[in-house]
Order: C-alpha cells, then structure tokens, then sequence
C-alpha cells in the first residue's frame, strides 16, 4: 500500500526544519533548489521536502580535512 502525503511530509523535513537540524538558512535552501549544489528534494502538492537521508549523504560529502582540500574540491 502506497505512502499518504501525510506519512510523507511526516518522515521527512520542510526547509525550515531542514535549516534548524543541519544548519544554512531557509534562503540558502531554497537557493540550492533554484541554482542547483545542494540537497536532493522532494516536490508534492505545493511542498519542498528534504529526506534526512538525502541531507546526510549531503553534508557527508561535503567533510574535508584541511581547507586545501576544500579549495581543491571547490576549483573541481
């Protein structure tokens, strides 16, 4: 049996709560969305949604050691 939109929005995070939990503003997010670089999104009925295992996988990738390695990364 499919998912309600309810379960839906219930399991994953609107951008404020994506903002409080992870960190970056609400307008960071929604930047991301517009320009791309940030988390993956869900899109239903009108609502953004972040799976929490999309915004690890996220920030995962995002640990550096040194900010060499970060400018490295960055110039990629």
């Amino acid at each position: 049996m499919g998912n309600t939109i309810q379960e839906i929005v219930k399991k994953n995070l609107n951008e404020k709560e994506a903002s409080a939990e992870y960190g970056g503003s609400v307008h960071w997010y929604r930047r991301a969305r517009t320009y791309g670089g940030g988390p993956k999104f869900i899109k239903l009925a009108g609502m953004v949604l972040y799976p929490r295992t999309e915004l690890d996988a996220f920030f995962d990738s995002r640990i550096v050691k040194s900010t060499s390695e970060a400018s490295v990364r960055r110039a990629a």
